[in-house]
């Protein structure tokens, strides 16, 4: 009986040694050390509706005066630090190529204050004025680096990336496009905010196998919370904008080259483009989940899988210098 009782207790263990590997394996990320860049990290607090906001930004040798800017907004539960992290450094990577300055401002208690109407965390509760804060943060660095307020762009990720689009419904003489990853339009009755009548170019990347933000539409459950409520399918919210835009046929749609044989996602083109119009391009990640896209590292596996097709900040970064080309 004794000796029953000893293996019992050493598979127990074993059983619970193996969940916790588990769990760290699915918790886990590929975590990397910031690439040695030609420029600089340089931060800031911003007193802001009696709230003092923090932002941190990548300059490269290669901005100069007038350079363009890219603000990145993070995800839930997350902030700026972990927003450069979590997308492997690739923003600052094509920043030191290509000159312009990446900006991280990080949300009120980890979130933002989005167009969804009730979510749960204290951002949207409080109903912070994150497009003011934003306002201000453009215009601080404006001042302090020089940057060029024609030429400012807001991506976003997930939450980050429901924030993208309210700066591009309330604020689209803030912005010359946006390019929200992962989020979905809010549904009618989820928009809290005031729609836009004017449009900007816009990007949208989302994954076919999202968990958290549907990629047809529906209740966006975060482990659990529902409190989000309902967005639009990627689809709609691309047409969403075309309409906006005042395109009157469908878009056009084309499978993107396989970069990457041994990954099983794919990327499909969906876009509306025109010489006088601002363009809408959804990239839909088939196969892929509520993840950053990236040909070499992998994002947090318990948000599902990661596409190595394409390397997110290059797809943004191509879809706004293309819009810097067309003048919209």
């Amino acid at each position: 009986m004794k000796l029953f009782l000893k293996w019992l207790a050493l598979g127990l263990v074993l059983v619970i040694a193996g969940l916790a590997l588990t769990a760290s394996w699915y918790l886990r990320w590929d975590e990397i050390e910031p690439p040695p860049l030609p420029g600089e990290v340089v931060a800031g607090a911003i007193d802001h509706s009696g709230l003092q906001r923090h932002w941190q930004a990548f300059v490269p040798e290669t901005s100069g005066a007038n350079a363009p800017l890219v603000i990145v907004l993070h995800g839930s539960l997350s902030d700026g630090n972990v927003a450069r992290a979590s997308t492997f450094y690739s923003f600052d990577v094509v920043a030191a190529r290509e000159g312009f300055v990446v900006a991280y401002p990080d949300g009120i208690d980890q979130h933002w204050n989005d167009c969804r109407a009730n979510a749960s965390y204290a951002a949207n509760q409080l109903n912070i004025d994150d497009v003011g804060f934003v306002r201000t943060l453009v215009s601080e660095l404006a001042e302090r680096l020089g940057i060029d307020r024609n030429r400012v762009f807001v991506t976003g990720f997930s939450n980050g990336g429901q924030m993208a689009y309210r700066l591009a419904m309330e604020a689209p003489d803030l912005i010359a496009a946006a390019a929200p990853m992962v989020a979905n339009m809010p549904a009618p009755g989820n928009n809290a905010c005031e729609m836009a009548d004017v449009a900007v170019p816009m990007l949208i990347v989302n994954g076919t196998a999202d968990s958290i933000n549907p990629y047809e539409g529906g209740v966006v459950n975060l482990f659990g919370d529902t409190s989000r409520g309902e967005v639009l399918s990627a689809e709609a919210s691309a047409l969403y904008w075309a309409d906006l835009a005042g395109y009157t046929t469908e878009g056009e749609r084309e499978m993107l080259p396989v970069t990457q044989q041994d990954d099983t996602t794919r990327l499909e083109r969906l876009a509306w483009e025109s010489s006088n119009r601002p363009s809408v391009v959804l990239i839909g990640m088939q196969g892929a989940g509520h993840q950053f896209p990236h040909p070499v590292f992998t994002g947090m596996r318990a948000l599902g899988p990661t596409s190595h097709q394409a390397d997110g900040a290059e797809l943004i970064w191509n879809f706004f210098s293309n819009t810097l080309g067309s003048g919209l």
